[in-house]
């Protein structure tokens, strides 16, 4: 009986180890999917026309009423912009000719996996920006996708708003 709980016991350690060891590793973003609770989506040419206003805006500039201060130079908010919009090209293309949640969201998660090498602030600034393409696009959630990207666990999951 001893033995049985103690396997038991290092069996829930081990089990334990290996999900903090996938969420601080990053892998739970890699094997995350973006296909649950899916959602047809209508786009319209409203829809489109602020998808592409959004696109057009300066991006990676100092907006102190959203705590962010800009980048640390130029040519990094040049890349990081670049990156944005060639994302948010990708979801306008994605949303007229498969509009569903789960493609936009794909679309999304591989378009984060070239944000890796930026700061912090950058990343959530990214972030902010595929946020907002989702509120035009009227989805409500990123799955945690958003979450597990950044921080490596679905933190939403957790914390509920009270």
């Amino acid at each position: 009986m001893l033995k049985l709980l103690l396997k038991l016991i290092v069996g829930f350690i081990v089990a334990f180890v290996l999900l903090i060891g996938l969420g601080v590793t990053g892998v739970y973003f890699y094997i995350w999917p973006t296909f649950l609770n899916d959602q047809a989506l209508n786009v319209t040419d409203t829809t489109t026309l602020e998808l592409n206003n959004l696109l057009k805006e300066k991006k990676f500039y100092s907006s102190p009423s959203e705590f962010y201060f800009g980048t640390p130079n130029e040519s990094i908010r040049i890349e990081a912009e670049s990156k944005v919009n060639l994302a948010l090209k990708e979801i306008i293309a994605v949303s007229k000719n498969n509009p569903k949640k789960s493609e936009v969201l794909f679309s999304i998660k591989n378009s984060l996996k070239t944000f890796k090498d930026f700061d912090s602030e950058e990343n959530e600034r990214a972030l902010h920006y595929f946020g907002r393409s989702l509120e035009i696009l009227k989805i409500n959630s990123s799955n945690e996708l958003f979450n597990v990207w950044r921080y490596g666990f679905p933190y939403g999951w957790f914390i509920k708003s009270a």
